[in-house]
């Protein structure tokens, strides 16, 4: 049987990401309001998956990651500033926003009792609260990427144009 062999460097690398993940999640938990730190989560998680596809990717693949990258730090930097200071321009768009969102998902709780039953209901309730809490960000990050895509511009490299030859073709 072959040994395992482990390389310090990545092993580095994993305990520096877990170690993150866990901070993100500590401080996620001392909001002690569940569609933040559920909605946080998927943010957390989600920009880390742009960021492991920015690295694994290239070309206009790599631009669509590293835009959705930046429009989800920036979208999620302005959710945070929102519910820092609600008073301020961006509080006051994003509350009513959130008073909405939270108004449809209540009233339809009662629809949820009486369908998937009052446990299933509340963790559903939940997550939709999680989700519409994160909305903003999902849709900053997402036009963070299709901008960056179609800035990157269109190249056919079986067009053969602007690739150089190592040697001049026989006349």
């Amino acid at each position: 049987m072959k040994a395992v062999r482990f390389r310090m460097d990545r092993m580095m690398i994993w305990v520096a990401i877990i170690a993150a993940n866990l901070a993100v999640l500590r401080a996620l938990y001392s909001t002690r309001n569940i569609p933040v730190l559920i909605g946080g989560t998927i943010v957390w998680l989600t920009l880390q998956w742009a960021t492991f596809r920015a690295i694994r990717t290239s070309g206009r693949s790599r631009a669509f990651w590293l835009g959705f990258l930046g429009g989800g730090v920036v979208g999620s930097l302005m959710l945070a500033g929102g519910m820092a200071f609600p008073v301020s321009l961006l509080g006051r768009a994003l509350v009513p926003y959130w008073e909405i969102s939270f108004e449809i998902i209540e009233r339809s709780e009662p629809w949820f009792d009486r369908t998937i039953g009052p446990v299933a209901s509340e963790l559903v309730a939940v997550l939709l609260l999680g989700l519409a809490a994160i909305l903003p960000v999902v849709v900053a990050a997402g036009a963070g990427g299709a901008a960056s895509r179609l800035l990157s511009g269109r190249r056919n490299p079986r067009s053969g144009a602007g690739i150089a030859h190592p040697c001049p073709s026989p006349r």
